[in-house]
């Protein structure tokens, strides 16, 4: 499946500017959501909003300060490729009147379903290794 099929929408993308990445929102930029980077259509990070008052504005803030994204994302807009941001935000849910977090709760389905997008496989990797060095 597309992340239309799962109900992603397009809301943004990467900006390269004096050596530095800059996210552009059109949409969701105050709400909670999963969120995706894709490339030349090719998913290539799966990624949430991680505390109920986390917004996407906010995560991609501090996405440009994480060890390894900002790295990723330089390649990309170097290479003159557009970075383009997708978020989700799922309906609200409830079971037997406890709320059910699904911006969690679809994290690592999604990850899954979509084959492991490369970036989320690069972090991972990178996370095991305790950040012992300090390039990603």
């Amino acid at each position: 499946m597309t992340l239309e099929q799962y109900g992603f929408i397009e809301v943004g993308e990467w900006h390269l500017s004096n050596s530095e990445i800059k996210p552009t929102l059109d949409k969701l930029a105050n709400e909670r959501v999963v969120y995706a980077f894709v490339v030349d259509d090719e998913v290539k990070y799966v990624g949430i909003c991680d505390s109920p008052k986390t917004t996407l504005k906010k995560r991609m803030g501090s996405q440009r300060y994480n060890k390894c994204m900002p790295n990723l994302i330089k390649k990309e807009k170097e290479a003159e490729k557009v970075v383009k941001i997708f978020a989700l935000k799922p309906e609200e849910s409830e079971y037997k009147g406890l709320r059910v977090d699904l911006v969690r709760g679809l994290e690592y389905p999604l990850i899954s379903q979509l084959n492991n997008p490369e970036w989320n496989e690069i972090l991972s990797k990178y996370r095991r290794r305790k950040y012992q060095d300090e390039k990603c």
